[in-house]
């Protein structure tokens, strides 16, 4: 702050000085020359002490203690020791008048004594004080700053979010992870959040994670993928705990089976489900649009099925295959089964032989069934 006391004897002298030239005619040029040069000579001495006026061309100098930063730990206040806090200063250059400056403080917040010469021994509790320093020269000038001294209670709570683990399938899309609950410390946080791909052996930030809530891109490699957050507020960091989600591998499952038979003979079409994790649950279908529409086999819902081969035909069967993960697909195969009809044997017309005589009945006609790899008995 600067402040400028302006000579106002000498002013007045100038003014004066000035009618006296203007208004005294038939003076000799001589004397009006001499007139007009010793106001201005006047006028070069106005920052000198004149008719007992002192000059002042700045304010006092006033050194400020730099803002200060206490993190507790196990307290409930701080106590400062020492002057480290206390402004000091110096007269204004200007100031004739000798004597030593005054330097108090006055306090908007949590200290005490609340005012003074000195915050040695002075006791600030949590929060944030704004100290103003007031420096006072013997000639009345002053000059003021600012300082703020921000105590913090302990930070011990980085707060929590849903730290289930979970397994799920490929190309699952896990829902956003959200912290509460963070106390304590300075009030004002940043988070960073991080992943670990070996069970939490190392940790890497994700770039731009920075609030408190993060949501995971979409899974698709197998693998864990576990994630934390380190919360920090002006004192220190803290992570919190950590979520792990394991990826596995999708399900998909295969018929296995005889697809070919006979009318009446016995086939056992079994479901071989891989993928997902735990136990699988299975439902056979049927389809007779050749697939283009299925329904249910009524109590067909085991690993194993047989179909009926009473009727000769082709029959479209599918099988489906659910994971006990909700996130998994489910897995489907479909089978085709041939039922052959059973071949009907003709003996046209045999010559009739005399006893012991013989009769040829090789002479014989398929009319039904396959005709491929017949055996016959009598």
């Amino acid at each position: 702050m600067y402040r400028r006391h302006e000579n106002i004897a000498a002013l007045t002298a100038i003014r004066q000085k000035h009618e006296h030239c203007f208004y005294r005619a038939g003076i000799l040029l001589f004397f009006i020359t001499i007139c007009f040069l010793f106001p201005f000579r006047l006028s070069a001495q106005s920052n000198k002490s004149v008719a007992g006026y002192t000059s002042q061309k700045s304010a006092p100098l006033l050194n400020c203690p730099s803002d200060l930063v206490i993190c507790l730990t196990n307290s409930s206040s701080y106590t400062h020791t020492g002057t480290s806090l206390d402004a000091n200063g110096l007269n204004d250059p200007g100031c004739g008048t000798p004597g030593t400056p005054t330097v108090t403080y006055t306090s908007s917040g949590n200290v005490q004594p609340a005012s003074g010469t000195s915050l040695d021994n002075a006791v600030f509790g949590p929060g944030v004080t704004t100290i103003t320093w007031t420096i006072t020269d013997p000639c009345g000038n002053t000059e003021t700053c600012s300082r703020s001294v921000a105590v913090y209670t302990e930070f011990t709570d980085a707060g929590s979010f849903d730290t289930s683990p979970e397994t799920e399938c490929s190309n699952y899309d896990p829902a956003p992870l959200s912290i509460t609950g963070t106390t304590g410390g300075s009030g004002a946080y940043t988070y960073q959040w991080q992943l670990s791909n070996d069970n939490g052996a190392s940790w890497n930030d994700i770039p731009g994670a920075t609030s408190a809530t993060y949501d995971p891109s979409s899974l698709n490699a197998t693998g864990t993928y576990s994630y934390r957050s380190i919360v920090t507020d002006a004192c220190k960091s803290i992570a919190t705990g950590s979520k792990t989600i394991s990826i596995v591998a999708s399900p998909s499952v295969s018929i296995s089976g005889t697809l070919a038979v006979c009318q009446n003979e016995s086939t056992t079409l079994s479901a071989n489900a891989s993928g997902g994790s735990g136990s699988f649950v299975y439902q056979w279908q049927s389809s007779s649009d050749g697939g283009v529409t299925w329904t249910n086999i009524p109590g067909e819902d085991a690993q194993g099925f047989t179909p009926s081969t009473v009727n000769a035909g082709t029959y479209v069967y599918r099988v489906l295959a659910t994971n006990n993960i909700t996130s998994c697909n489910v897995a489907t195969a479909v089978a085709t089964l041939i039922v052959a009809p059973l071949p009907t044997v003709v003996i046209s017309n045999p010559a009739a032989v005399c006893s012991p005589g013989t009769v040829n009945l090789t002479n014989v006609s398929i009319t039904g069934g396959s005709t491929s790899g017949l055996t016959f008995t009598y």
